[in-house]
């Protein structure tokens, strides 16, 4: 073989080799997420316990809602796409003027 291919064939096993160590390290760091206690618990445990709360589960109810009110903005065109878009609304607490755009027309 020649030095070049010799070169890549080098790059890829040591590519592949990290690859396969890093999937390794994270299938331990899983494991120990949910089979080595903390406690009186493993950790899986102490997230599925506190998931379980009312105010968490409040807090999943409206980021559902915003996701699915942003999922309808970002992907139902509306029916006149031709016209100029509309003013979306003011986050701020009080209005200000309107900036002043000069037109390259």
């Amino acid at each position: 073989m020649d030095t070049a291919r010799t070169t890549t064939l080098v790059a890829v096993i040591t590519r592949v080799g990290r690859r396969v160590l890093e999937i390794g390290v994270g299938m331990f760091a899983l494991l120990g997420f949910a089979f080595v206690p903390l406690g009186k618990k493993t950790a899986l445990e102490h997230v599925k316990a506190i998931v379980a709360t009312g105010p968490a589960k409040e807090a999943g109810k409206e980021l559902l809602e915003a996701g699915l009110k942003l999922r309808a903005r970002v992907f139902h065109a509306s029916p006149d796409a031709g016209a100029a878009p509309a003013r979306p609304e003011s986050l701020m607490c009080v209005e200000t003027q309107e900036p002043r755009y000069t037109s390259a027309r």
